[in-house]
């Protein structure tokens, strides 16, 4: 369980049972893991989604987020389903060059990458179907 509440966990009691259970289970310290390498500098960035030759989906999140715990599960699923076909890298908060550069303020944020530059975007915790879509939308062969 927990150790410390959420900071609006005593206005919402209902909703802090599902997102401690959530952040209980989904290890959102070290984000999504599945296919996701964790790129931490500016460097490992660019290698690993700027020079990509295929699509890449990139996760900014940050440890101890609600959000990202809600995330992980449907994240890991898709990149262990479409490791064949696209990268997956997580970009911790710590990474802030990266973060500035792609105006990051709300986490989970989850990019996909083509040809070096971004393509698709979203904020928040999404259904699975929304980040297979996202990376579908980018492949030359949809599954």
């Amino acid at each position: 369980m927990v150790s410390r509440p959420l900071p609006y966990a005593v206005a919402k009691r209902g909703l802090w049972l599902v997102l401690a259970a959530a952040a209980a289970c989904a290890g959102c310290d070290d984000g999504a893991e599945g296919q996701f390498i964790k790129a931490a500098s500016a460097h490992q960035f660019r290698s690993m989604v700027l020079e990509s030759p295929r699509p890449v989906m990139v996760e900014f999140y940050k440890s101890g987020c609600p959000g990202c715990s809600l995330a992980h599960p449907n994240l890991e699923s898709v990149s262990e389903e479409y490791a064949d076909r696209a990268g997956f890298v997580k970009v911790p908060r710590e990474a802030t060059e990266v973060r500035q550069k792609y105006a990051i303020t709300f986490y989970p944020t989850i990019f996909v990458f083509k040809g070096g530059k971004p393509v698709a975007r979203k904020t928040g915790p999404q259904p699975r179907s929304a980040y297979a879509r996202m990376i579908d939308d980018h492949l030359s062969t949809p599954r």
